[in-house]
């Protein structure tokens, strides 16, 4: 029989129930019901970014209700096998901090917001509106993780330009 855990970065592991092994850390489902019932206490934000994480879905932006929203999570959920796991959608060039390799084993490519930002950044004279389409984030966030994150602690060197129309452009010094 099939069961999910669902972890803390919003990852849904499938697996075959064991009642030998310890289980791991995360919230633990097999049923429809028991899903919903986890979904119930979830903001929609973090249902999108579920559905956008599985393999083989459009992504999406938002959902009309956590209804919906449950329901078409766990019909993609049942066409996933065991040790299938989230695939990126394109290989990511660089590894980033919140991306560490574990016990010498290399983990799988994940795309994140992190590494659509500086990809985007990477290839130049992006707008600070086109960093906030891409994540889905306001002009004030988009501004505070390129200073805190990349910035401060990633150490990248950011550059903030005005580009011929006037419009203030970022780029990855590289």
């Amino acid at each position: 029989m099939k069961q999910f855990r669902l972890d803390q970065d919003a990852s849904i592991h499938v697996e075959y129930a064991d009642r030998s092994r310890p289980k791991k850390s995360g919230r633990h489902f097999a049923s429809e019901e028991k899903w919903a019932h986890i979904a119930s206490e979830f903001p929609v934000s973090r249902l999108v970014a579920i559905w956008n994480g599985l393999p083989g879905v459009d992504p999406v932006r938002r959902f009309t209700s956590r209804e919906i929203a449950a329901s078409r999570i766990w019909k993609a959920l049942q066409k996933l096998e065991p040790r299938q796991r989230r695939k990126a959608r394109k290989p990511v060039s660089m590894v980033t901090p919140q991306e560490p390799e574990t016990n010498g084993r290399n983990q799988e490519a994940r795309i994140t917001k992190t590494s659509r930002l500086i990809e985007l950044l990477q290839q130049g004279g992006v707008s600070l509106r086109q960093l906030s389409q891409v994540t889905g984030w306001q002009k004030h966030s988009v501004r505070g993780f390129i200073s805190g994150i990349l910035r401060k602690k990633m150490g990248l060197e950011v550059i903030s330009s005005t580009n011929e129309n006037g419009v203030r452009v970022y780029r990855i010094q590289g």
